[in-house]
């Protein structure tokens, strides 16, 4: 399924990659533009989905371990893909709900590439700011005032020619007055830019940065439904377990709560004792037991900045966005020199 490559382009190991089509501006047709821009392809996919299999594609070791974890923190993830791992990045994701897709020219001002709509004023998180060494260091997200949550981006290039993709998460608050006239792009800088929290990241031209929620969905054990007991209680309990947690005696104290039981002993515990299985092995029929079935489960969704930018509801879904973003080149000019790497 090429659900998502179908935005570059399916790969393939015999045809060059097709040219990637990109919508124009106004007034200018559609060519491309002069400068150096970066294209973001925003996917939409079920909120209740997981997207790990998929992250796993991903090499987000190129990101520095510090800023990678300080995202993580506040739910957000990003890493690196190469584009002939598309069709198998697109095979992995669940099937998108909507795709859109922008693209920005570089500026001297970052602008925004994912926004929220306005937040509501009985909204209240934190956002974390800590460095490590640095003692932790804690801000309060509150809503109303016309507010939202934006994902700003900026192009720089380095002296080495290479073009590095600049994110950094705002709270934008819009200044009622302005006192001194203002530039709109100034403007659109009002409210928090959480300047610790940028991130750069240099994507080579085989490569594609992808930005998502980090959300992880631990595996668990799934009972087939012929085994299934029917109390729901317990159905719910079976999907909180650990795979690898040792039984629990109830009489101990020091025993995990009743929640973390493994649910087979659950179920054999609240049994009468007249439906319990005897315990004479020699009149029991030998059942060969069919191996358990894992598959990942959805862990609790923690309120934070990634969370709250990258969940929404599309067509009366829940959905979870995912960007995938290149820094192109502007096409050669005809009559242009090229010029080799020996030169």
């Amino acid at each position: 399924m090429c659900s998502l490559a179908l935005l570059f382009g399916c790969q393939s190991t015999t045809e060059p990659e097709p040219d990637i089509p990109l919508p124009g501006f106004a007034g200018e047709g559609p060519e491309r533009p002069k400068t150096v821009y970066a294209v973001i392809r925003r996917a939409d996919v079920p909120l209740d989905e997981s997207t790990d299999d998929a992250w796993s594609i991903i090499n987000e070791q190129l990101v520095p371990p510090l800023t990678r974890g300080i995202w993580r923190g506040n739910g957000l993830r990003i890493g690196l893909l190469p584009r002939n791992q598309l069709d198998a990045y697109s095979e992995a994701m669940p099937q998108p709900v909507a795709f859109s897709r922008i693209l920005i020219n570089k500026s001297s001002y970052p602008v925004s590439i994912l926004e929220t709509p306005r937040l509501r004023s009985d909204l209240r998180f934190e956002i974390d700011l800590t460095r490590p060494p640095r003692p932790r260091a804690v801000e309060t997200i509150r809503g109303g005032d016309n507010s939202t949550l934006r994902l700003l981006a900026k192009i720089e290039t380095g002296v080495d020619g290479r073009h590095t993709l600049v994110l950094t998460p705002q709270h934008y608050i819009p200044s009622p007055l302005d006192l001194i006239p203002r530039d709109p792009l100034e403007r659109e800088m009002d409210g928090r830019v959480f300047e610790e929290l940028a991130l750069r990241v240099t994507p080579g031209k085989g490569q594609v940065a992808v930005v998502g929620l980090h959300w992880p969905w631990p595996i668990g054990e799934v009972l087939e439904e012929d085994d299934a007991d029917s109390d729901a209680e317990a159905d719910q309990l079976l999907l909180s377990t650990s795979i690898d947690e040792p039984a629990a005696d109830p009489s101990d104290p020091a025993a995990p709560p009743r929640h973390l039981t493994p649910v087979e002993e659950l179920l054999e515990r609240d049994l009468p004792d007249t439906a319990k299985a005897p315990s004479d092995a020699s009149t029991q029929p030998e059942v060969n037991d069919p191996k358990p079935r894992y598959e990942r489960i959805a862990s609790p969704l923690a309120t934070s900045f990634g969370s709250k930018l990258l969940t929404g509801t599309r067509i009366r879904q829940p959905v979870r966005t995912v960007l995938l973003i290149t820094i192109e080149d502007p096409p050669a000019e005809p009559g242009d020199a090229e010029v080799s790497p020996a030169d």
